[in-house]
């Protein structure tokens, strides 16, 4: 998966939490989303 379709995913994601009261923030951490994906053994 691509650095821009985490981005586009993050904000289909958050656009159903946008304009909560309840919501104040949100964290978002990965190598992908910093765009330094590494490898991971399965």
């Amino acid at each position: 998966m691509t650095l821009a379709n985490w981005r586009k995913a993050l904000e289909t994601f958050l656009n159903d939490w946008q304009g909560r009261d309840e919501v104040v923030g949100a964290l978002v951490c990965g190598s992908y989303v910093t765009g330094h994906p590494s490898e991971r053994l399965i």
